[in-house]
């Protein structure tokens, strides 16, 4: 310091300069000799101040305090001051606050030892911190300005001061230090003038401050005996506080503190993550229960999109206040598996209520929305819009959570029935069964009440008619448990398909006639298939007939096709049994035969003609072949009559509908059939069938007669009928 201080003293005395060029230590027209000089003395004087600086370090580090040294290293610290003043730059200044930021360590250290040198001492580095970035923020006002280029050194080492601080606080953070909540305080206090130098001081000052006010409130709620990391209350209440101060407190900070102000975009953000880990805590501590913390995250969601102006806010929060009131069922006791299920039911009413509710105010919504001017006030309606659209989301997940609800307690309540699931009853199986079988009336309803209103929607047509179904099998589940299908099931599936067809002959809706075609299907099922089943030839039978109902009002030819189906089971369910009762062939032919005849009339325009009256022929034939084989089989002589009741009827139908076929088959298995008769039992004395045979010749003898006393006009007739008959089909 002397050599240097001489020097300096001695290089502006004009005598050394003269004294200089007489010992020929300059040069003529030289320049920057004393320069020179000085920064070379400046140097060698500035090594020589560092020696004790670094030496004073490394035996602080070492757990040696040597005071026989501070002398020394006072003198350094004159040294940099005194140079910092004299050449205005920020090198001796900086070497300066080191030198001073070491002595206050060494002295620290002196009066109380600590583990870390440097980083056990954060109240030193957070007070000089302190000091020196207030200093820096002085010196950029105009009565600083002679003083500027100290202010980058005090800033910078102020910044290091700071850090060091920081990581001290985390080491006390770690140890429970009985001094962090003073340190963290000033902490908080130092961190406005070291970031005022920052391009974004105000989102540091803010996201700082939150981080640095949350260790604070730990800390002394730590020392006040608080099992913080155990206490969901504390969290939740700290995230609430974060979110208040950021909304409340930090725009009228703003408003009058403009040089400090802070950013309030972090606070509450950090107080999600509070509100976030004190619910997990409380999940895993099991206190609060469930439902408090839920509705926590979901207060805490609507108070972030009310404030952000955010819809997924929203969107977030409705679901965890549903969520809220749904864990409500297991205020009192733990949730599990069997609980879950237990309390199915009412979840599943719960959330029909819910969806009721959410659907009339989102409605009430709309028509408000409707009533007033959007534009006039666009920020306060834009909330609005975005509440009836959350709500409107949320209203489908309610629909969805019943139905899951509803099937997830049908489930469990049939596996019950078998023995394999466990109680799924909370308050009873009466109480429960009534909440379920509430929650399928109130969807019931308004169901149909909406396919009513809608009619042209056939999806709310098949959803009324599917909770019906759902309806009636809980409510057998219930009653009868698991047994099997009875007659009783049938029949309603088949009066459900009965007034399936009504409806629709009233209304004339698709969605009706579906159902009037599937729920006789269903009905076949429950049915077993067994011969001469008086249950499912029944079945079969009234199958058959609403198919041929529901065919000839609708012109459609599906029905017609399943009740020709459904009638030849029916009677071929019974037609082996017929058949060895009475020994008749015909049992199996003539159903067969008459439903070829049916479907070939049906379909009469779409054939050519040969083809048509070919296929008449041939079912015909089946039919009256199997009459005859009969009547040669079976002597009696009913048989008989039945074989001429089906000729003449085949010949009367023929007429009546203007087919040959009908006629010519008619005709020919009559004529054949007296034939055969005559010839086989007229020589036995079979004097029944000569009768008849005799009776029927009488007739013809008779009509002989009478064509003999109206010859011209029966012969004008026939004239008349052959040409008629030449258009027959």
């Amino acid at each position: 310091l002397l050599v240097w201080r001489l020097s300096v003293v001695a290089l502006d005395q004009p005598l050394t300069w003269r004294l200089a060029r007489l010992l020929r230590f300059t040069v003529p027209g030289g320049a920057g000799g004393r320069r020179r000089v000085e920064e070379s003395v400046q140097a060698y004087a500035m090594l020589v101040a560092t020696v004790p600086v670094v030496v004073s370090l490394a035996l602080g580090m070492l757990g040696h305090v040597t005071p026989q040294l501070w002398p020394a290293l006072g003198m350094s610290l004159l040294l940099f001051t005194l140079a910092g003043s004299r050449y205005q730059t920020a090198t001796p200044v900086g070497a300066a606050l080191v030198t001073l930021t070491l002595g206050v360590w060494l002295i620290s250290a002196w009066l109380n030892p600590p583990r870390l040198f440097i980083l056990g001492q954060p109240l030193a580095n957070v007070g000089l911190s302190l000091l020196m970035t207030l200093a820096a923020v002085r010196l950029t006002s105009k009565r600083g300005a002679p003083f500027a280029y100290c202010h980058r050194p005090l800033w910078i080492i102020g910044g290091l001061l700071y850090g060091l601080a920081l990581a001290g606080a985390v080491l006390g953070i770690l140890a429970s230090a009985p001094g962090l909540p003073l340190l963290l305080t000033l902490l908080c206090i130092a961190l406005f003038p070291l970031t005022r130098a920052f391009a974004q001081a105000a989102l540091w000052r803010g996201l700082g401050l939150a981080l640095l006010l949350s260790a604070l409130a730990w800390s002394v709620a730590d020392l006040g005996g608080l099992a913080v990391w155990n206490e969901a209350w504390w969290s939740l209440g700290w995230g609430y506080a974060l979110w208040s101060i950021g909304h409340l407190l930090l725009p009228f900070w703003n408003a009058r503190c403009s040089d400090w102000n802070m950013a309030v975009n972090p606070w509450p953000w950090l107080g999600l993550m509070a509100v976030a880990f004190g619910a997990g805590t409380g999940f895993v501590t099991g206190e609060p229960t469930l439902a408090v913390l839920l509705a926590g995250l979901a207060l805490y969601a609507f108070l972030m999109g009310w404030q952000r102006r955010e819809r997924f806010w929203l969107k977030v929060g409705l679901p965890l206040a549903l969520a809220s009131s749904y864990a409500l069922w297991w205020w009192n006791q733990p949730l599990t598996g069997s609980t879950a299920i237990a309390a199915l039911p009412w979840l599943a009413l719960q959330s029909s209520l819910l969806w009721l509710l959410s659907q009339s105010m989102q409605r009430a919504l709309t028509r408000w929305l409707d009533a007033h001017d959007l534009q006039a006030d666009a920020q306060r309606f834009r909330r609005w819009l975005d509440v009836k659209e959350a709500i409107g989301e949320t209203t489908s997940g309610l629909w969805l959570a019943t139905l899951l609800g509803l099937g997830l307690h049908i489930a469990a309540v049939a596996a019950w029935q078998r023995g394999l699931g466990v109680w799924p009853w909370h308050f009873g199986l009466f109480t429960d069964a009534l909440a379920a079988g509430a929650t399928l009336i109130l969807l019931l309803i308004w169901t149909g009440l909406q396919a009513w209103k809608c009619r042209d929607e056939s999806k709310r047509i098949y959803a009324t008619g599917l909770l019906l179904g759902v309806l009636a099998v809980y409510g057998r589940l219930i009653l009868f448990g698991l047994m099997p299908w009875t007659p009783w099931d049938t029949m309603g599936l088949l009066a459900g398909a009965g007034a399936a067809f009504l409806l629709y002959q009233w209304t004339g809706l698709r969605p009706f006639y579906h159902l009037a075609v599937g729920l006789p299907l269903l009905a076949l099922v429950t049915a077993p298939w067994q011969l001469a089943s008086p249950w499912m030839g029944g079945t079969l039978l009234t199958a058959g007939l609403l198919y041929l109902s529901l065919a000839g009002a609708l012109r459609n030819p599906l029905p017609f096709y399943l009740g020709v189906l459904a009638l030849n089971g029916a009677i071929y369910l019974w037609a082996p049994l017929w058949a060895q009762q009475y020994g008749l062939w015909q049992f199996y032919l003539i159903p067969a035969a008459v439903s070829v005849l049916a479907l070939l009339h049906l379909h009469r325009r779409e054939l050519r003609p040969q083809v048509l009256n070919g296929a008449r022929l041939a079912a015909l034939s089946v039919l009256y072949a199997g009459a005859g084989l009969d009547v040669f089989l079976q002597p009696e002589l009913w048989v008989f009559a039945l074989a001429l009741a089906l000729a003449l009827a085949g010949v009367l139908i023929g007429i009546a509908l203007r087919i040959r076929a009908f006629l010519y088959a008619g005709v020919a298995f009559l004529v054949l059939n007296i034939t055969g008769q005559l010839l086989r039992f007229y020589p036995e004395q079979g004097m029944s069938r000569a009768l008849i045979l005799l009776g029927l010749g009488a007739s013809i003898t008779t009509g002989m007669v009478l064509f003999n006393l109206k010859r011209e006009a029966i012969m004008q007739r026939i004239r008349i009928t052959r040409a008629d008959l030449t258009e027959w089909d």
